[in-house]
C-alpha cells in the first residue's frame, strides 16, 4: 500500500510499537496520523516526533462504549485508510488467578473487546469508502506457553483468532 497522503489511526500510539508505527507512517508520507492512547504525556512525545501529521486523541479503550462511539464519530465523514489496533496492557503485579475480577475485565476490554469494536466500525466505513487496511498487533505469546501472564496471552490469542 502506498502510504503517501493516507490517513492512519494508531491505537497505543504513546509508546513502543505504536510509536514506532506512527513514526514510520509519517516518514512514508502519511498525511494524518491519529494517535490514540490514554497516556497524554506519551501521546505528546510521539506527536513531537511525528510532526505536523500527528493528531492526538486521549481515549480509554477500556471504556468500550466510549471507544466505539469515538471510532464511529471519527469515521463518519471519511474513513481512515489504515487502522492499526496496537494498544495492549499486561496484568501487572497481581497475576491470574489472584487478580481482582475488574482487572481481568480491564485487560480483556483494552486488548480484545475494544479492538473488535474498532474493527467492526472501521471495516464497514472502509468497505463503504472502497477499501483500507486494518492491522492488529498480536504477540508471540499467543502461539504457546512460556509467558507467565495468562490474561495477556489469552487476550492476544483472542486477537489472533479474531484476525484470522
Amino acid at each position: 500500500m502506498e502510504i503517501r497522503g493516507k490517513w492512519a489511526i494508531v491505537t497505543g500510539g504513546a509508546s513502543g510499537i505504536g510509536r514506532a508505527t506512527a513514526l514510520r507512517l509519517a516518514r512514508q508520507g502519511a498525511a494524518r496520523v491519529t494517535l490514540v492512547d490514554v497516556d497524554r504525556v506519551g501521546l505528546a512525545q510521539t506527536a513531537a516526533l511525528v510532526g505536523t501529521a500527528a493528531e492526538l486523541m486521549t481515549l480509554d479503550l477500556a471504556d468500550v462504549r466510549e471507544a466505539a462511539a469515538w471510532f464511529a464519530s471519527v469515521g463518519a465523514e471519511r474513513a481512515p485508510d489504515i487502522l492499526h489496533n496496537n494498544a495492549g496492557v499486561v496484568s501487572g503485579a497481581a497475576m491470574f488467578p489472584t487478580m481482582p475480577l475488574d482487572r481481568i475485565g480491564w485487560i480483556v476490554d483494552v486488548n480484545l473487546t475494544s479492538l473488535i469494536a474498532a474493527t467492526q466500525v472501521m471495516a464497514q466505513r472502509m468497505r463503504d469508502a472502497g477499501g483500507g487496511v486494518i492491522v492488529n498487533t498480536v504477540s508471540t505469546v499467543a502461539l504457546g506457553t512460556g509467558f507467565r501472564d495468562a490474561m495477556y496471552a489469552t487476550t492476544k490469542a483472542g486477537v489472533m483468532m479474531f484476525t484470522r
